[in-house]
């Protein structure tokens, strides 16, 4: 799931390569990996998980796929300032797809940096293609699997204290799941 920045480097020229920049238009202008694209993946997330929600957000990111220029014989790599949760999403939505080469960049763009890696700053775009991803439904799972598991596995939230403890509301509700579930009454 990681390319190191050297390794990244050595592939920089390769044709089947798609290189994602995940950070604001703002950090991407001011300098990137050469070659990168910039898709700010901060604004996109799908709250609506009904049944016509995931067809829905399906259909909106297979587009987003196609637009950015994603085959199933294209690597991509995904980074931010430091692997954080915008490169996760990128690499998350591949996997659902069943991409089989998607990676994010070992310690973003702070790491290549700090390893005097080459930068650029004029805009690259994108190279549309028809993006035909298979669904994995193995790596998302509902509210009954998480009320079933709980206490049985270990589950992560990997967003931010203050929307952990709800003082930041960036979800369809405040705070995390023990939270939740004890006002639900379960």
């Amino acid at each position: 799931m990681f390319i190191s920045p050297t390794e990244l480097m050595e592939k920089l020229e390769k044709p089947n390569l798609i290189v994602i920049d995940s950070r604001s238009y703002k950090e991407y202008s001011e300098g990137h990996v050469p070659g990168a694209a910039n898709l700010d993946l901060f604004y996109y997330h799908w709250s609506d998980t009904s049944k016509d929600g995931i067809k829905a957000f399906e259909k909106q990111m297979k587009n987003l796929l196609s637009f950015v220029g994603v085959t199933k014989d294209k690597m991509v790599v995904f980074y931010d300032e430091v692997s954080g949760m915008s490169v996760a999403r990128g690499v998350w939505l591949l996997m659902y797809f069943s991409h089989p080469q998607v990676f994010m960049l070992d310690g973003g763009f702070k790491k290549w940096k700090s390893l005097g890696l080459l930068t650029e700053t004029k805009t690259n775009g994108f190279k549309p293609a028809k993006f035909t991803g298979k669904i994995n439904k193995e790596i998302i799972v509902g509210y009954e699997y998480i009320k079933e598991k709980i206490g049985k596995v270990k589950l992560v939230d990997a967003r931010t204290k203050d929307e952990y403890d709800g003082t930041v509301i960036r979800a369809g509700r405040r705070g995390h799941i023990q939270l939740l579930l004890a006002l639900i009454g379960i």
